[in-house]
């Protein structure tokens, strides 16, 4: 079964590699705490989570965290512990997969029928947008840096809608996919 929404982040820094020291990791691979944390933040039950890792020393990865990953990871050192175990290929939830082409993630997804939504500070409210609570969605993030510029105008012109929390601040990634899930997750509440 397809899940309902997608969030993804992009992370122009995260390391592919599991290379990086346990105790003090967040330099070190990349700032793969960002990513860890937002995942921690998705609140929509049933969705799935993927970082676009553009880090190296591999070429471009992904890493696919479902929802169903929960279970084993509840806290920031532990989804590093399971991403070590994935660039092993050990993971029982996390996988990670080489990307030939990091536009190709986007274009996969409009092909099964998802709608792009970029989420950045230059987009429109989010409050006037019902896309938000739609099925059949994909919310891209940058991580602590802005997206790659090619990336990013990809998706200024391939994304259904530019959605923006907040225009006058700047917020971390993990706000935003909380703040994003929980609207999706009110909507699902107000449909019952």
């Amino acid at each position: 079964m397809e899940p309902r929404a997608v969030y993804i982040v992009v992370s122009p820094t995260a390391r592919t590699e599991a290379d990086f020291p346990l105790k003090g990791y967040a330099g070190p691979s990349g700032r793969l705490d960002v990513i860890a944390r937002s995942y921690l933040a998705l609140w929509e039950e049933g969705s799935l989570f993927q970082a676009m890792l553009l880090g190296g020393p591999r070429g471009p990865s992904l890493l696919t965290v479902p929802w169903s990953c929960r279970s084993r990871v509840r806290s920031e050192k532990s989804f590093v512990l399971e991403y070590v175990r994935a660039v092993k290929g050990s993971s029982s939830c996390m996988s990670l997969e080489g990307l030939d082409e990091p536009l190709s993630l986007f274009r996969r997804l409009k092909r099964r029928g998802y709608r792009l939504i970029y989420l950045h500070e230059e987009g429109e409210d989010v409050s006037r947008s019902r896309d938000v609570c739609s099925d059949n969605v994909a919310f891209v993030a940058g991580s602590h840096i802005d997206v790659p510029e090619r990336i990013h105008r990809f998706l200024v012109s391939a994304s259904h809608r530019i959605l923006s929390i907040s225009r006058s601040r700047s917020y971390h990634t993990d706000h935003v996919i909380a703040y994003i899930s929980s609207l999706r997750t009110c909507c699902k509440t107000l449909k019952r």
